[in-house]
């Protein structure tokens, strides 16, 4: 008796909690034990039953029932970290438990220490809600730059052809002035393109802005009909191969189709293809290829528009779909644009309840993959795509070429 004591004493000395068991029952503890399993050290923790002082809460229920189970086995084990209900005062505990099957008195027992590490994953667990609120910050105020970077991009993208578009007027309010017809017909046959193509660049700005509000506050709605989507690929590609060529940009298109009848909306799914082929051929130098094509998994098409261009940094890559963002922000590289046509353009792919992702590599180009379900609607006339269309086209393509 005066050994085990002594034992006790020794025990009293040290910090961590340390209990013995026999089954559920504790026949010895030291002091620290009793501070941490009752909250007060004035308690003996000797024959009471361990179940009715700590109960694991849900998340660590199994956690404790492994643990237990490991030891009875005869395995050592490390301390493990739970968050228990400490059944005296109700409170909740983060505990440290380690232990391991002993001899007590010629009989098997179980020795574990336990560890109030309350404070130590309070702090943590603050730690980890600073973390968060500091990511959340930063997200914020990477919004907010985003924002301030895209208002003043916008202001000079509708600035820069008003400007172009009122020089070109006082021009030809000098001409008219002179009452000389031929030079008032020469300043029409000058400038006559240029007012049409900064038009067109404030049209299309006016456009993507008004469809990505819709969009966003829940009013765009698709026209979804059956139509042939390769076949409204390949027109939408081939009718923009001229506009490549006076950039020396070639144009490639592929499928491993000829006809896939699903429905989809025309209108919008030309827009789609007609901004990734503008922004492929915009980052594409003369000389090199832009290649769309087509693949039919059955149930899902995919579309791929893939450009030999200077490809997006890896930074940008996340973000690029964001609304706001450019691939640059360096002025002195950044092509025209809002850049809000990405942003768009993943909007009314996941419209037709289909997904974008974006490959590239700096001085290799880039590569946007359209995934589309294979989907049909009820309708009772199927049309060709893109046939009653290409007389408008015309017009669309000069709308979203006319940042090039």
């Amino acid at each position: 008796m005066e050994i085990m004591k002594n034992y006790k004493n020794i025990f009293n000395l040290v910090s961590e909690g340390v209990y013995i068991r026999k089954k559920d029952t504790i026949i010895f503890s030291n002091v620290a034990a009793s501070k941490i399993l009752l909250g007060s050290s004035n308690n003996d923790l000797q024959g009471l039953n361990i179940c009715n002082l700590i109960k694991p809460v849900k998340e660590y229920v199994q956690t404790y029932k492994n643990f237990i189970k490991e030891i009875e086995r005869g395995k050592e084990l490390k301390a493990i970290h739970l968050r228990v209900i400490r059944v005296y005062d109700g409170k909740e505990i983060d505990i440290e438990l380690s232990g391991k099957k002993i001899v007590y008195h010629q009989e098997e027992a179980y020795l574990q220490i336990i560890k109030n590490v309350s404070e130590k994953m309070q702090a943590q667990r603050y730690m980890e809600e600073y973390k968060k609120s500091q990511k959340l910050l930063k997200e914020v105020e990477d919004t907010e730059r985003a924002q301030r970077d895209f208002f003043t991009n916008l202001s000079h993208e509708l600035r820069t052809p008003l400007n172009v578009i009122m020089g070109i007027v006082q021009l030809q309010d000098q001409a008219y002035k002179t009452d000389d017809l031929n030079m008032i017909k020469e300043s029409y046959k000058k400038y006559n393109q240029v007012i049409k193509q900064n038009c067109y660049r404030l049209l299309k700005m006016i456009n993507n802005l008004l469809d990505i509000t819709k969009i966003e506050a829940g009013y765009l709605n698709l026209n979804l009909e059956n139509k042939d989507i390769v076949s409204a690929v390949e027109n939408t590609t081939m009718s923009v191969v001229d506009y490549a060529k006076l950039r020396g940009v070639n144009i490639i298109f592929d499928t491993d189709i000829e006809e896939k009848i699903m429905a989809f909306d025309l209108d919008y799914m030309e827009r789609i293809i007609l901004n990734l082929l503008s922004n492929a051929v915009k980052f594409t130098p003369a000389g090199k290829n832009v290649y769309v094509t087509i693949k039919d998994l059955v149930d899902t098409i995919i579309i791929s528009v893939r450009d030999e261009g200077e490809g997006i940094p890896k930074d940008k890559q996340e973000t690029i779909f964001n609304r706001f963002i450019q691939a640059s922000r360096d002025c002195k590289k950044r092509k025209a644009g809002t850049g809000i046509g990405l942003s768009l353009v993943k909007s009314l792919v996941e419209l037709h309840q289909g997904a974008i992702k974006l490959s590239s590599d700096i001085g290799k180009g880039s590569e946007f993959i359209i995934y589309l379900p294979y989907t049909l609607v009820e309708e009772e006339k199927t049309e060709e795509a893109g046939s009653e269309k290409l007389e408008d086209k015309g017009e669309q393509i000069s709308i979203e070429f006319s940042d090039l």
